[in-house]
């Protein structure tokens, strides 16, 4: 009955997500790349009212890591002074020898 009082209007809704992609590619301006960590998630965030699902799932994915490299180092740190015949040597004083060799090594 509602539709019968009002016309509908021929509105087809396309989502940000199909405009990102038709939208041809741009260029980044050099104030986004001289930050060269965050350049990605400062475009995003300049654009997230355009693009308001596609900056959420930016948001979400550029939060994730690239890599393991420091929890990789880690454990090669830990197996480094642990050795072959360490193996018995209590959890404290491991810990306590990761943290002391942290230490001297950011003052190298």
């Amino acid at each position: 009955m509602l539709s019968k009082l009002q016309p509908q209007k021929q509105q087809s809704f396309i989502s940000d997500i199909d405009r990102y992609f038709d939208t041809p590619p741009i260029q980044i301006p050099e104030t986004f790349t001289k930050d060269k960590k965050h350049w990605l998630l400062s475009w995003w965030n300049s654009h997230k009212d355009e693009y308001p699902y596609m900056a959420q799932i930016a948001r979400d994915y550029l939060a994730i890591p690239v890599s393991e490299v420091a929890v990789e180092r880690l454990f090669s740190g830990g197996r480094d002074i642990l050795g072959l015949r360490r193996h018995s040597m209590n959890g404290e004083t491991m810990r306590m020898l990761m943290l002391l060799r942290d230490y001297f090594l950011s003052y190298e």
